[in-house]
């Protein structure tokens, strides 16, 4: 019971200092929160339809979920690694698993805020109403926090050099972005299809279907459960890579 409730006042530690030196920098400030709430503004006024809001708010929220837990995670741990602080962490008495998952919380609180200051924006701002739960929401920012941190780690261990990591990230990112219906939904058939291969379809459709009709949707269990799948999938595999591949050369 002691060394469990040692461990959780070290993944506390971690997590706030990882979050702390995140905010203490004025580009990452800028970057986390007030870029996504801009595009979501100019979207939101470009088009300015209301029903295109259902679309577009839970679309960018997933989509800004994807790419902060893809990039904040993936590419520390790639840097981490190139430039030996991941064998420093290891000669530490910090088991590395305690601080992949702090590194993993502080990018949970952060997209949570972001998340919040959106549907603050665009309630202000663009007239957005919400019809669902705000809790139930942020329940499902942190399901898609940890199945895209997971997916970040994944990357960061099988592309070898850290600067092509960030590049490789939205090669992978920006599909899923255009068919995954985040930004507009599409009744094409073959996109569909692809969609369904990727885990930003199913989180978009889960914040999707509680904000405009305050229920689970009809295809909630089947959206819980593929999230579920790609989180235990990435995440077995980043353990195995991170076994086999301790620091990059």
């Amino acid at each position: 019971m002691r060394r469990l409730l040692l461990q959780c006042r070290n993944l506390g530690r971690i997590t706030y200092l990882e979050l702390l030196w995140g905010l203490r920098i004025p580009e990452s400030v800028v970057y986390t929160f007030l870029a996504p709430a801009l595009v979501l503004l100019l979207l939101g006024l470009m088009r300015g339809s209301k029903e295109y809001l259902h679309v577009l708010v839970p679309g960018v929220i997933a989509t800004t979920v994807a790419s902060s837990a893809m990039q904040g995670v993936g590419t520390t741990a790639s840097f981490m690694r190139a430039y030996g602080s991941w064998r420093t962490l290891q000669a530490s008495p910090i088991p590395t698993w305690l601080y992949l998952a702090g590194l993993v919380c502080s990018r949970v609180v952060r997209t949570l805020l972001v998340a919040c200051l959106m549907l603050l924006v665009a309630y202000l701002l663009l007239g957005y109403r919400m019809q669902g739960s705000v809790a139930l929401i942020l329940v499902y920012v942190l399901a898609g926090t940890l199945v895209f941190s997971s997916l970040g780690l994944v990357i960061s261990y099988i592309v070898p050099s850290p600067s092509a990591v960030p590049g490789m990230m939205n090669l992978i990112l920006l599909p899923m972005i255009f068919t995954s219906g985040a930004l507009f939904i599409t009744n094409i058939e073959w996109v569909e299809n692809i969609a369904n291969l990727f885990p930003l379809t199913f989180l978009v459709a889960l914040i999707r279907d509680n904000a405009k009709s305050g229920g689970l949707g009809e295809n909630w269990l089947f959206n819980v459960g593929a999230l579920a799948g790609w989180f235990i999938l990435c995440s077995w595999t980043a353990l195995a890579l991170a076994r086999r591949r301790v620091e990059e050369r």
